[in-house]
Parts: C-alpha cells; sequence; structure tokens
C-alpha cells in the first residue's frame, strides 16, 4: 500500500510479471504519471491504486485481474480491459463493468451527458459515478436492486437520476452533494441510508411507499421507524419537527445553512453525527429532556449558536459536537456525565464559561483547544485524564490546577496556558521551584511555565521533552539538557524567542516538527552523530548563521530550514542524505554550501525551492 504515493516527479513505470497485486493507493496523486504497464501477472488492484493520476490518458486491465478496489482508476482519462478477461469488461461509454457480479463498478471522470446503465446489472457499485461533474442524467434500468455508498456523490451538473421500481436499498451518500438533482424514490425502496441525500434541495417519494413519506417541506422520514432522515438542503427559517418522531437520523440538517430555528418533540431521544453540522444560521434550538444521546459532531460549525441547555439525561458528550460553534458563550454541562469528547468545544472563540460536572472523569484530545476567550476552568477531582492538546492556544486561560486524580496529562495539553498548579497528594506529576511540571513516572518535562526565565537546566534522569512543554516561553535564553535525554518532542522550543543557548543531547536520533520554530535569537546549535532527520520545519525562521548537518542525518524534510535569514554557511556531510524540496527556502544570506560530490547544482537549487540558492553562493566539494 501507497509504495509510490504523491512521487510527483514519477514519469513512467514498468511493472515485471513478478508482480500479483497493487496495494491500496500504490501510485495515489502521481499526477505527471504518463505511462504504465499492468502485466499479465496482476490480479488484483488495491483501492485507489491510480487514484489522481490525471495525467495517464489511458491505462489497460489485463485479462488476470479479478480484482479491483473502488476508486482504482478516479481521473484517469481512459481505461480499456482485455477481451479474454471473465470478470471485467467495459461499455461503449467506457465505464467498467464487473460482469460477474452485474455491477457498475466505476466510470471514468469524463463520462458526459446522458447515461443509460445496460440491460442486465442488478447493482451500481461504491462510488460508481463518484465525481463526473459532467454527467446530466443517469437512466437506471429494470432489475437494479441496490445503489451503492456513494454512487453518484457530488456530481454537480446531474439534475435527474431515474430510478426504477426494482431498486429497494439505497446506500450512504448514494446522492450526497449532487445539489442540483431532482429524485424521485420509487415505492419499492425499503432502505435508505440515514446520509443518502446530504446537501440535496428536492425528493420526491411515492404515495405507495410503505416506508418512507416527505412532509409538505420536503423532510424526508421513516414511519416505520419513527426517524427524521433529511431534509432538504434550502429549506429556511423556523422548522418543528413532527410529534411521534423519536430520532434524527445522522447529517439530517447538515449544511442547511437558511435553517434559523428547529423545535424538536419531547419523544426525540437521539441526535445522530452531524445532524446539524454546518447548519451556519442556526441561532436557537431546545432539546427535549428525555434526550439520551447527542451524536458526534451534531452541532459543529453552527455558528450563530449562541446557548444551548443539555439534557440531564446525558452522560457522554461525543467528540466534536459544539466543534466551530464560534458564538457559543457559556455552557453547563449536566450532571451524570462521564466523559468529554475530542475537539468537544475546539474552536468555540466565544466560550468564556463552562461548568464541569463532578462527574466528569476524562477530557478527550483538543476538547478545549482555540478558546480564545476561556479565561478560567474548574477541573472537578474526579478527572483522571486529559487528552492530547486539550486547552492548546487558550491564549487568556492563566491557571489551572491539576487535581489530585489525574494520572494522564497528554502532549501540548496546555500549551499556552501561563501557570498550571497540582494537587497535593498528585502520584505522578511534581512541580519543581521553577514551576515546571514533571511527570515522575515517565520522567517528562510535561510543562513549562510562560513566565520562566533565564537559564533552565532540566534535571538529571528526564528523558522526554514533551510537544510544546516550552512553547512561547518568550523570556528564556539558555536550556542544559542532560544526556539522560532521548527524545524532544514536536514544537518542544517553538516561539522561544530569546532563546540563544542549547544542547542536544547525543542519544537524541530525531529533531521533531517544528521543535525550534520561530528561536530568532538561536544563532548556533550542534546537531550530534545520533540524529537520523530533520523533520518538517524544525528551525523554521530561526536566527542559524551556521550549520553543519553530520553524516549519520538520512533526511531533511521540508521547510526544515526555511526563512533562516541570517544563515550564511551549510555543510551537508553525508552523501546518502535525502533533502527535500525547499528544505532550505528563503535563506537568502547564504554564501557558501559545502557538499559531497555526488550532489548537483540542480539539486541544491531544489532545496532553494522556487526561488534557487543566492546567485553570488559559492558551491564548495569535498
Amino acid at each position: 500500500d501507497n509504495a509510490f504515493s504523491r512521487c510527483s516527479s514519477l514519469l513512467s513505470v514498468t511493472i515485471p510479471d513478478t508482480v500479483t497485486s497493487i496495494g491500496d493507493f500504490a501510485f495515489y496523486n502521481c499526477h505527471r504519471l504518463a505511462r504504465v504497464n499492468l502485466p499479465g501477472s496482476v490480479t488484483s488492484i488495491g483501492r485507489g491504486a491510480f487514484l489522481h493520476c490525471y495525467n495517464l490518458g489511458e491505462i489497460t486491465i489485463p485479462a488476470s485481474v479479478t480484482k479491483i478496489g473502488t476508486r482504482a482508476f478516479r481521473g484517469i482519462k481512459s481505461v480499456r480491459v482485455s477481451a479474454e478477461n471473465p470478470v471485467f469488461s467495459i461499455d461503449n461509454r467506457g465505464v467498467l463493468i464487473n460482469k460477474k457480479e452485474k455491477q457498475i463498478h466505476s466510470a471514468t471522470r469524463s463520462i458526459s451527458g446522458y447515461y443509460t446503465i445496460p440491460a442486465g446489472i442488478t447493482s451500481i457499485g461504491e462510488e460508481a459515478f463518484l465525481l463526473c461533474p459532467q454527467l446530466w442524467h443517469v437512466t437506471i434500468p429494470a432489475g437494479v436492486t441496490t445503489i451503492g455508498r456513494g454512487a453518484f456523490y457530488n456530481n454537480c451538473n446531474l439534475f435527474s437520476v431515474t430510478i426504477p421500481e426494482s431498486v429497494t436499498t439505497i446506500g450512504e451518500e448514494a446522492f450526497a452533494y449532487s445539489e442540483n438533482l431532482k429524485l424521485t424514490i420509487p415505492a419499492g425502496v425499503t432502505n435508505i441510508a440515514g446520509n443518502a441525500f446530504t446537501g440535496i434541495k428536492f425528493l420526491k417519494i411515492a404515495a405507495e411507499n410503505p416506508v418512507y413519506y416527505v412532509d409538505q417541506h420536503g423532510v424526508l422520514f421513516n414511519k416505520k421507524e419513527k426517524q427524521l432522515v433529511a431534509a432538504p438542503r434550502n429549506i429556511a427559517g423556523h422548522y418543528t419537527v413532527p410529534d411521534g418522531i423519536t430520532s434524527i437520523a445522522k447529517q439530517a440538517f447538515m449544511e442547511c445553512e437558511c435553517l434559523r430555528s428547529i423545535t424538536i418533540p419531547e419523544g426525540v431521544t437521539s441526535i445522530g453525527t452531524y445532524a446539524f453540522s454546518a447548519c451556519s444560521n442556526l441561532e436557537e434550538i431546545k432539546l427535549p429532556k428525555k434526550m439520551t444521546k447527542i451524536g458526534m459532531n451534531a452541532f459543529s460549525r453552527c455558528g450563530f449558536l449562541t446557548a444551548i441547555t443539555l439534557p440531564e439525561g446525558i452522560t457522554t458528550i461525543e467528540n466534536g459536537v459544539f466543534h466551530g460553534c464560534r458564538s457559543l458563550k457559556s455552557l453547563i454541562i449536566p450532571r451524570g456525565v462521564t466523559s468529554i469528547g475530542n475537539e468537544e468545544f475546539s474552536n468555540c472563540f466565544a466560550l468564556s464559561s463552562i461548568t464541569i460536572p463532578d462527574t466528569v472523569t476524562s477530557i478527550g484530545d483538543s476538547a478545549f483547544s482555540d478558546c480564545r476567550n476561556l479565561s478560567t476552568i474548574t477541573l472537578p477531582d474526579a478527572v483522571t485524564s486529559i487528552g492530547d492538546y486539550t486547552f492548546v492556544r487558550c491564549a487568556k486561560l492563566k491557571e489551572v490546577t491539576i487535581p489530585a486524580c489525574v494520572t494522564k496529562i497528554g502532549i501540548g495539553a496546555f500549551i499556552l496556558t501561563k501557570t498550571l498548579k497540582i494537587s497535593v497528594g498528585n502520584p505522578v506529576f511534581v512541580m519543581d521551584e521553577h514551576g515546571v511540571v514533571i511527570n515522575k513516572q515517565k520522567k517528562e518535562i510535561v510543562f513549562v511555565p510562560k513566565s520562566l526565565a533565564g537559564t533552565y537546566t532540566v534535571p538529571e534522569g528526564i528523558t522526554r521533552i514533551c510537544n510544546g512543554a516550552f512553547f512561547a516561553c518568550s523570556e528564556l535564553t539558555g536550556i542544559m539538557l542532560p544526556d539522560s535525554v532521548t527524545s524532544i518532542g514536536e514544537s518542544a522550543f517553538c516561539g522561544c524567542t530569546k532563546l540563544e543557548r542549547i544542547n542536544i543531547p547525543r542519544n537524541v536520533t530525531k529533531i521533531e516538527n517544528s521543535c525550534f520554530l520561530h528561536c530568532k535569537s538561536l544563532t548556533a546549535i550542534t546537531i550530534p552523530n545520533s540524529v537520523t532527520c530533520i523533520d518538517y520545519y524544525a528551525f523554521y525562521e530561526s536566527g542559524l548563521t551556521e550549520i553543519i548537518i553530520p553524516e549519520s542525518v538520512t533526511r531533511i524534510e521540508h521547510g526544515a530550514f526555511s526563512y533562516c535569514k541570517k544563515l550564511t554557511e551549510l555543510t551537508i556531510s553525508g552523501a546518502r542524505t535525502m533533502i527535500e524540496e525547499d528544505a532550505f527556502d528563503h535563506c537568502d544570506a547564504i554564501t557558501s554550501i559545502t557538499i559531497p560530490q555526488c550532489f548537483t547544482a540542480d539539486d541544491v537549487n531544489r532545496w532553494f525551492g522556487w526561488w534557487a540558492k543566492p546567485a553570488s553562493c559559492e558551491i564548495i566539494r569535498k
């Protein structure tokens, strides 16, 4: 899987006749790939194997191939099939058919106008006509019983699909986001996935249908399960859910941007995932008192929702329920809730007050990330676990007290929080005299107060500096790391703008993503021979004036030294060092580069991206 994924410079591939399978996304996004042969030994082609290979004009499937994954050829102009293939064939419009299963497998992106599915087909496969922007109308013949997941997903110019009486099942997102489509569902359809019609404006149901009906607003219901299935995207103003309904399906009102308020009757006990997501003008919603379940991201990106009362029966707040509710100002979490999910209140910019009950034991990853106005929060004594990046970028959060029962604080959980306090009796976390929080079990630096100034010596025995531990410690000028440190996390010293001195211990093997980003006062650093990788943006916009890359380094990622405007001398010691494009872009002051003989001038220019190396720069070969 992913063997040549995103190899953007790959032009042609010759596959030997020893190869029997091509994995999932094997050549994904090789957008310059123009030629590939499939030998007669290949029997299986994985999902998305040639997805987005837009320059690949044609591909021929040999007789040996008996299995092809979804989206295998999405983006290719033309697909051919050997006449001897026992399983697959191509019709006169270039549509790939699984003749063994009597199924439409996939159409090419270039299919256009009107298309009639051949007689004898019994099902339309997953994503068969996904993203066919020139397709206008499809006639489905009698005999087809199933329309698969995403079969007609996101076809902006598809205005009609004729569905026969034989169809009984319509899968998830089958017609989603084909926003100009007008559909009539026949009486034979008895199974429709909850999000089959997300984003559609017009839907009609045959009056004889025993399971489904549409009300005067175009809202689709399952009368058997007493469920609201889907609302048309153009539903506007206020809507009242009828009495007798017990649940609202996933994505039912998703992206209904003109919906302003909704009344939900007391009988409704559950709201599905993404049910009201991106209802960007929804201002008011009242939840029934007996509701027990709200699905993941149910109200995410409801930008005008300022307040909501959660029913007492809720015990778990799923991931992302209020993510991106930028106008939500305050919330009381009912007693009985035991966990707060990942990204639960992330990007709730206006949230300034929240009450967490003493029943909550865990707070998920990024639960309150980017809550810019959250200035105080009280964590109840029952909390044992705080996830990764839980309060990241809560810039107004001045102080948080960690209860005695907390045994896990995730990476970067309190980036930008000014001060942490540890309750007496906590068995895992301690605070030193500088306010630095240490996980004494894992021997990690977890948090550093933003007020830390001058030079700080990390205690002997510490093995890891956690992600973002010293993030934005803008008064810190020096760090002394002991040899016991073997790992320095992502963004560990990011934004330490006055940091002038730091040593990298001899057992560290990787300089992580954004580790020294924006360390503008850091003019020199020694990279030890233990380091094998310098990750993305590791020294981005730092103050380095010269750098020696040791022979041990085998990879330097994109942007690792970008915008190091004071960098004048660069030495690459190893002939095997792979340096990605743009690794040194905008290093305008560089005057000399020392490299092994194997690197060419083109290689060096590629390191500097579009800008190429400065014209006055001297290349010294050793």
